[in-house]
This record gives structure tokens, sequence and C-alpha cells, in this order.
């Protein structure tokens, strides 16, 4: 090869990379301006979800079956809120939020996805039941607010996601198990912590607490034990 051809190839070869680094830096900044377009738009719409959320919070005249719609809101967005409004607030306001998941169908929506292959879809939707049902099974309890078969059938996932392969997910349905209220659920959440070292005992106790008065003799019966 001659040198003037040499120099030729080694100039195009030269000019060739930066044309390819020169796309490819464009391309990551327009990807990157797309993320922050989007980004800002997120934040722009859980804005307008929180504000919309906390108007039915602190309006107790509000008749949610009449007044609650998501309309334009995604549902995506909502369950963010709602799930980080819920952990911020108790007492009547929490009330409000657990009418809000249920009367917009979130709860439902959680019910029929306990049991979906993505473990990201089960968490959302353990999240979803734990607002839904409230934070004990005494005194205003979710199954006041939840249809019954829909109970039920949230109590047969849950009792079933005791076995997950994810510890997360089986710590949370024991919660929500609690949540809900049912004494029954309290031998499935023993048995789990018994065959399940990954949901710690003092988990397993907060949970059988959630269920309220009719778990108290449960309670006692464990305190007296020597096990550990």
């Amino acid at each position: 090869m001659t040198a003037p051809a040499f120099e030729w190839s080694l100039s195009g070869l030269v000019s060739a990379a930066l044309v390819t680094i020169g796309v490819s830096s464009a391309l990551l900044i327009a990807s990157h301006g797309v993320r922050r377009v989007r980004n800002v738009r997120r934040r722009r719409r859980r804005a307008r979800v929180r504000a919309e959320l906390g108007r039915l919070v602190l309006d107790d005249s509000t008749n949610l079956d009449h007044e609650w719609s998501e309309g334009a809101m995604r549902r995506r967005d909502v369950e963010e809120v709602l799930v980080g409004m819920a952990l911020k607030v108790e007492g009547q306001s929490r009330e409000r939020l657990a009418q809000i998941a249920v009367t917009g169908g979130l709860v439902e929506w959680a019910a029929y996805h306990l049991d979906a292959p993505r473990r990201a879809t089960r968490g959302r939707a353990l999240r979803l039941l734990d607002v839904g049902f409230g934070p004990a099974g005494d005194g205003s309890t979710g199954r006041d607010r939840v249809d019954p078969k829909l109970v039920d059938l949230a109590v047969g996932q849950l009792t079933g996601c005791l076995r997950d392969r994810t510890p997360e997910i089986r710590s949370g349905a024991a919660l929500v198990l609690g949540a809900i209220g049912q004494v029954s659920a309290v031998p499935s959440i023993l048995r789990a912590v018994e065959s399940e070292p990954s949901i710690p005992p003092a988990l397993a106790l907060r949970a059988i607490a959630r269920v309220g008065r009719s778990a108290i003799p449960t309670l006692l019966l464990l305190g007296s034990s020597d096990d550990e």
C-alpha cells in the first residue's frame, strides 16, 4: 500500500470514527433531554393527583362514590401518590385514603394481581391493599369498606403470597393479612414464620397484633411460650 493510499485510508477511518462519536453523542443528549421532559411531566401529573387527593381528604362532606374519579389521571400516578400519602397521615385522613383506594377500584385491582408474574406488580398490589384495608383490624376496618367476596379473594391470595419466593412479598403479605383483621389468618402467619426464616418473628407478631382484639389470646399464648 502506497503512502498516499495509507494516509487516505487512515483519514477515512478517523472521519468515520468522528462521525460515529458525533452521532452517539447527539443520540445520548437527545435521550437525556427526553428523560428530563418525561420526569418534569411526571412530577406535574403527580402534583395534580396530590392536590386532588388532598382535596378529597380534607373535604369530609364529599361523597366519594359520586365525586371520586380518576378522570385523566394515570392509574400509576394515583397509586404512587396514594401510597406515599398513606405513609404520612393517620386517623381520619388515613381512613379517607383507604376509602379512596376502595372507591377508585385500586383495592380490587390489587386483589387480582397478587399472583402476577412480575415481582414489582405483586409489590404494588400489596402496598395498595395495605392502604385499602387500613393499619389495624379493630375499629374502622377494611372489611366494612371492601366487598366480602373481594375480602375472601384477597385473603386466599395473600395466604399464597406467604410462600412467595421473594422475602419482601412474604413479609408484606403477613402484614396485610393482619390488617384485614381475620383471626383465621393467624395460623397461616405462624406456619409461614416456622417454615420461612426470612419472616422475622417480630414482624409476625406485629402482623398478628394488627388483627385486633380477637388476636389477644394468641399473643398471650405466644408470650408464655418458651420458643424464642
